[in-house]
């Protein structure tokens, strides 16, 4: 008898119950661990948590205006990119405009639901006007545009904290702002 005494104490002790803890104590502490990753976990999956993760986009319509003259007279290629994949944005913020058109093809293998393009060839002089670039719903972490120059430089921007947008395509460079 006294050796299935010690058998109970000894499992008691390996369950972190000590003789002088009641059972409801140890259940109470084991329920309430439960509890908090209960709540961890249910935090981390709504779209509270998730918000947090990836920043909102808010860019929806894109005006064009290419000034007379610009890029040597020549035609410009303009794309808007809405970026799905973290990794991906990571490696376009370090890509130039010049990188991006001579990689596309093989970046839309390599990530092929990773991004969305919207792109035209404009002709010096001419101006597109609110273009719906919306991304698709909430999936996007930034929008990028990249301006095919024969100048040199990035000729990249972001526009993911911008509205509506107008990209003003000057002789060598653009600049890109919110309007009202």
């Amino acid at each position: 008898m006294r050796s299935c005494s010690l058998w109970q104490s000894a499992l008691r002790s390996w369950a972190g119950q000590s003789p002088g803890r009641s059972r409801q104590r140890v259940e109470w502490r084991v329920g309430r661990r439960a509890g908090w990753i209960a709540l961890i976990l249910f935090l981390s999956l709504t779209p509270a948590g998730c918000n947090s993760l990836s920043p909102g986009v808010k860019t929806s319509a894109v005006e064009i205006f290419v000034a007379p003259g610009a890029n040597n007279d020549s035609a410009l290629q303009v794309d808007v990119v809405a970026v799905y994949d973290h990794t991906l944005l990571t490696r376009l913020l370090a890509m130039p405009a010049t990188a991006w058109f001579t990689t596309k093809p093989q970046i839309t293998l390599d990530y092929p639901d990773g991004f969305r393009v919207w792109n035209w060839q404009l002709v010096p002089g001419t101006q597109m006007v609110a273009t719906d670039v919306s991304p698709d719903s909430g999936k996007s972490y930034d929008i990028l545009v990249f301006a095919g120059y024969a100048a040199p430089g990035d000729h990249r921007a972001r526009l993911g904290k911008l509205d509506h947008v107008r990209l003003s395509m000057g002789p060598t460079g653009f600049t890109a702002q919110e309007i009202p």
